[in-house]
């Protein structure tokens, strides 16, 4: 309790998409968007090694989005400049804001995203805790714990291919850790659209905690998709990239007194 995180993200993301019917071009779509953030998030309660309640502090919370030849809008969220106070009960999340007043349902939806790993233990932490691990060495981390590194932006996805070496030991946000060379693929069915992310980089986690400190990969995107119409054949194919960055700096806050 008490242990303040500095989490930073930035996700950048392109796809093209052509449609054709009967093999014929029928349309297509060109679009990027880039969401960045940066919020502190506080630890109030634990239940065992599991905590279940925060303060969430958002000092940038921001989305450009860009949509064919048109220039890039950029939004601001409503939760930009604000703090809420996040409690897991009976199995829900409980949003309020800094003096506990109710907040928008918009930004209830922001800030529960944001925060659905309450309650849960740090997957990838676990595995690595205790083990012993050389440089060059290859480990099996379970789709739980590498699927966690990404947060929302792999809801739903199945982790496959998945490489993890260690590459070198290093200093990363002030801390010794353990840098992974890392490889993997997720993938995702929905509405008859196959989405597939291949992605490479690395993920930098400390030595002292076993948490992941920094995660920097970037790779391709596709998405996919054909079926009968009336009219004919109709096939989706899109094309992109998308790129990753995120990173966290641990403290300690004097204004959380001890949990009893």
């Amino acid at each position: 309790v008490g242990d303040v995180k500095t989490e930073v993200a930035q996700h950048e993301m392109s796809l093209k998409v052509d449609f054709t019917l009967d093999g014929k071009p029928l349309r297509n779509s060109d679009q990027s968007s880039t969401d960045k953030s940066k919020q502190v998030r506080t630890i109030l309660e634990l239940d065992g090694d599991a905590v279940t309640k925060v303060k969430l502090a958002y000092e940038q919370k921001e989305k450009t989005s860009r949509s064919g030849e048109a220039e890039p809008a950029t939004a601001t969220l409503p939760v930009s400049g604000k703090s809420y106070t996040v409690t897991l009960k009976d199995g829900k999340l409980i949003v309020v804001g800094a003096a506990g007043e109710d907040v928008s349902k918009d930004e209830a939806a922001i800030v529960g995203n944001d925060c659905k790993s309450l309650g849960k233990p740090e997957r990838f932490a676990q595995f690595l805790d205790g083990k012993s691990v050389k440089v060059g060495e290859k480990l099996a981390f379970t789709d739980e714990a590498v699927t966690e590194l990404f947060g929302s932006g792999s809801e739903g996805m199945r982790v496959e291919n998945v490489s993890m070496t260690l590459k070198s030991v290093a200093t990363e946000q002030e801390q010794k850790c353990g840098v992974f060379e890392t490889q993997l693929s997720l993938v995702k069915l929905q509405g008859g659209v196959e989405t597939r992310v291949t992605l490479s980089g690395e993920v930098a986690a400390s030595v002292e905690t076993c948490a992941a400190v920094s995660v920097r990969v970037a790779g391709t995107l596709t998405a996919n998709r054909s079926g009968d119409t009336p009219n004919g054949k109709m096939e989706m194919k899109g094309n992109g990239e998308i790129k990753m960055i995120q990173s966290v700096t641990s403290g300690k806050s004097a204004d959380v007194p001890a949990q009893k």
